[in-house]
C-alpha cells in the first residue's frame, strides 16, 4: 500500500491484516479514550508510533533521512491510513 505524505514523500507500507488492524485500532484507542489533555501519556504515543513503525515495514534506513518532526508525521499518516481515518482512507 502506498502511503502519501504531505510536504514529505510516498511510502510503501504493508497491508495489515484484519487482526493486525483490529489491534493497531484498540492500542490507538486507549491511548485517547476519555482523557484529558493531562491525562494523555507522550510515552504510550510514541509506543502507537513504534508499533505502526514495526508493522509497516518501512526501515529505519528510510526513517532516518529525516528529521524527527518528519518521521512523526510519516509514521501519522500511516496510522491514518490503517485506521481508515485519513481523507485518502481508501485502500488501493
Amino acid at each position: 500500500m502506498k502511503v502519501s505524505v504531505e510536504d514529505v514523500g510516498d511510502f510503501e507500507v504493508n497491508d495489515l491484516t484484519y487482526r493486525q488492524e483490529r489491534d493497531l485500532r484498540r492500542y490507538n484507542s486507549k491511548i485517547w479514550w476519555n482523557k484529558s489533555a493531562e491525562e494523555l501519556s507522550a510515552d504510550e504515543y510514541f509506543d502507537l508510533l513504534d508499533k505502526v513503525e514495526e508493522m509497516s515495514g518501512i526501515d529505519e534506513k528510510t526513517l532516518s533521512k529525516y528529521k524527527g518532526n518528519d518521521v512523526d508525521k510519516i509514521l501519522q499518516a500511516i496510522l491514518m491510513e490503517y485506521i481508515g481515518d485519513a481523507d485518502s482512507s481508501k485502500k488501493d
